[in-house]
């Protein structure tokens, strides 16, 4: 199995968070969110390069507070895109960056993702054309309609989870639906979807979770120090 490049998105300005620090950039055990996340696919066996998608204004930061502090030696294989206005904009252009015939995406704030939910991400890719991992949903879920409010079927529900990982040409067809059709998407699974295309989903790790609030900074910091030396 060839290695595959990984688009690794971190041009969010964290608005949810209200700091003026973005962030990926927020330390948690002395080193930035994005840090996390960039080591473990730097040194995953399948992965040849990383594209890393940055805010602008973020580029210089970046450079000199994460890469020349922790990846001089590996800073050949880290590419800096700039992202767009929206996520589908920021990955559409780190895909224009894709040299291999697969490639996996990933949110930067996702800091603790297992080399293991890396290898299944490709492996099942190269299997089926795309994959996703997720995990089920632990809360009832409920939805308003108007003055109504609903219950869902929680054993049906999925709560989605990157890495994704997919034939490049595949997503990029997708992506061009969506970009045709001017629709709006939260994942790379949804543009599948708008095509009629199949994506593979495998159990993903509760421990993956996705920096959002100032609470998961603490929530980080406990999965940190229990996940060490994780394989």
């Amino acid at each position: 199995m060839d290695k595959i490049d990984c688009i690794i998105l971190a041009a969010g300005k964290s608005t949810r968070m209200n700091m003026k620090l973005s962030k990926q950039f927020l330390e948690i055990n002395g080193k930035p969110i994005i840090y996390y996340s960039l080591y473990k696919f730097l040194t995953h066996k399948y992965i040849s390069k990383v594209i890393l998608v940055l805010n602008p204004e973020q580029e210089e930061y970046c450079r000199e507070r994460v890469i020349h502090r922790f990846f001089r030696d590996r800073e050949k294989n880290i590419y800096i895109v700039y992202g767009g206005e929206t996520r589908q904009d920021s990955v559409f252009n780190g895909l224009n960056h894709v040299i291999s015939d697969y490639v996996l995406i990933h949110d930067g704030a996702r800091p603790f993702v297992s080399y293991g939910c890396i290898t299944k991400g490709i492996e099942n890719a190269y299997r089926y054309g795309a994959s996703s991992c997720y995990v089920p949903s632990k809360d009832t879920i409920k939805i308003r309609e108007n003055e109504n409010i609903y219950t869902l079927d929680r054993d049906k529900l999925l709560c989605i989870q990157t890495p994704q990982c997919f034939d490049k040409n595949l997503l990029i067809n997708a992506y061009l639906k969506v970009k045709d059709g001017n629709y709006t998407i939260t994942d790379e699974t949804s543009a599948l979807d708008i095509i009629g295309g199949f994506t593979y989903f495998y159990i993903g790790d509760y421990f993956n979770i996705k920096i959002t609030t100032k609470e998961d900074l603490w929530f980080g910091e406990s999965i940190l120090n229990n996940i060490l030396g994780e394989d």
